[in-house]
């Protein structure tokens, strides 16, 4: 094609945008949209970008981009038209029929709400019964623990409420860790609610996994075994294994709770795991307590 051709039908597409419907030629003003849109279009001319009109007749107010957008925006209208109401709201509704767990911005908002300055034990347990089965093994323990911490004083009056939150620690206990494992134990030994179910399924999973826990959650799982007369000897040999390689790590009142739970259990701990705390406890003597030093004492005596 020669150069007068090509500059040809340059010009007859360039005249096209000004043909009206009636066939006449006469310029007219530009639509305000051809106007602002005028620097894109002229980058789209320069890099040979399909989404520039072609040839559209006498459709001279078609914008590619306008359009694009009114169809996204009503794909996407029409993708959420079925339910309108609010993300809290569609929570609420399928909160009891449904066991999948909440994603976790709504875990976090659980959590603050657990923790709260103003949170009580009824807030807690209804807050539980009302979302409980989207728990994440975090808040699940950590209801229980903060039931327990606002009640320590006074029993906990709704036990069957404890009794459902029993049930789903059980149901996810192989998602704890062992903080979690710790806080769960601890919690239903202080209100004093027996779980025989939780602590067996404690039990069983925690036994291959006391080398993850910290000095006060081996204390505190001990104590709480102890507390609520569950026996499982297998476990408080474990955790006389696993603390004397670590008794430099506890502190007065882990030492306490540890020999204290391991005399109440009446658990026939080795000597060596006696002969080591006795070591390790003489030489601070001085950051213990009365109480610490009362049931110390008493533990020696007992066991």
């Amino acid at each position: 094609m020669s150069s007068r051709s090509r500059r040809f039908e340059g010009d007859s597409r360039r005249d096209e945008r000004w043909t009206h419907r009636d066939g006449s030629r006469e310029p007219r003003r530009e639509p305000r949209w051809r106007r602002q849109d005028d620097d894109w279009r002229r980058d789209d001319r320069r890099r040979g970008d399909a989404r520039q009109p072609q040839r559209r007749g006498w459709d001279d107010d078609y914008n590619p981009r306008r359009h694009n957008r009114f169809e996204t925006d009503a794909r996407r209208h029409a993708s959420i038209s079925r339910d309108t109401s609010p993300p809290r709201r569609r929570e609420a509704r399928h909160a009891f029929g449904s066991s999948e767990e909440a994603p976790k911005w709504q875990q976090i908002e659980w959590g603050k709400q657990i923790t709260g300055r103003d949170a009580t034990v009824d807030s807690i347990l209804a807050l539980f019964e009302t979302y409980g089965e989207r728990f994440e093994p975090r808040n699940l323990s950590t209801a229980a623990h903060r039931v327990a911490k606002k009640a320590r004083r006074r029993s906990v009056s709704n036990k069957r409420q404890m009794a459902d939150l029993a049930a789903a620690c059980v149901r996810r206990v192989k998602d704890f860790n062992s903080q979690d494992f710790a806080n769960t134990v601890w919690a239903f030994a202080t209100a004093g609610i027996s779980a025989p179910e939780l602590f067996d399924a404690v039990t069983f999973e925690v036994l291959p996994r006391l080398g993850e826990f910290n000095s006060q959650g081996l204390a505190n799982t001990a104590w709480a075994f102890a507390k609520l007369d569950v026996e499982a000897p297998h476990l408080f040999d474990a955790i006389a294994a696993e603390t004397i390689p670590r008794l430099a790590t506890f502190n007065s009142q882990e030492f306490a709770n540890t020999v204290w739970a391991f005399a109440t259990a009446g658990v026939e701990a080795p000597e060596s795991f006696f002969e080591a705390i006795v070591s390790e406890a003489l030489s601070r003597l001085s950051e213990f307590n009365s109480q610490e030093l009362a049931n110390t004492a008493w533990a020696f005596a007992t066991a």
